[in-house]
């Protein structure tokens, strides 16, 4: 049977837009695809049975924490203030702020700061990336003031971070 499964590959990889692959990166990608599909369907899942009941996802069935959450997560190197994100989301601050310390347990501009320093966390384990060239994608002034805000988050320098992650 899977002798059978493992010859069709190739070919189910050519109909999908996978030209020039073995049938194990086929494989790989697939399964990449399906891990990524289960998780969605299990969130979805979670959220509709309302077993979710604080954090980001569920914030996120508030529509206008959706809204918030969104420019965070699809803009964070905006200079975000929580002005202009009440006035995107057509809320007041003290019910945004209310909202997000109640959900997500943190301030808008906390979780912006811990969003991009996530990133950076990953920008940090390409060896093409130097810590300064991170300090200034995350929109850091200096070396130092990123630096400080990476350890008080991570407990670690970045250069240690690097370093481990290595």
């Amino acid at each position: 049977m899977f002798g059978t499964l493992h010859r069709g590959i190739p070919r189910f990889g050519l109909k999908c837009g996978v030209q020039s692959r073995s049938a194990h990166d086929v494989i790989s990608i697939v399964a990449e695809r399906l891990c990524d599909s289960l998780f969605v369907l299990v969130i979805r899942y979670c959220i509709e049975e309302n077993l979710v009941q604080d954090g980001v996802f569920a914030a996120m069935q508030d529509k206008r924490l959706a809204t918030v959450l969104g420019l965070i997560h699809q803009q964070p190197w905006q200079p975000w203030t929580v002005a202009e994100l009440c006035s995107r989301a057509g809320l007041s601050k003290t019910v945004l702020s209310e909202k997000f310390a109640a959900l997500i347990g943190s301030s808008p501009i906390e979780y912006l700061s811990a969003w991009r320093l996530q990133i950076a966390a990953q920008w940090l384990k390409e060896p093409n990336m130097t810590i300064e060239r991170v300090a200034e994608r995350c929109g850091y002034d200096s070396v130092s003031a990123f630096s400080k805000a990476f350890k008080r988050c991570f407990k670690v320098s970045p250069g240690t971070f690097r370093r481990i992650s290595e």
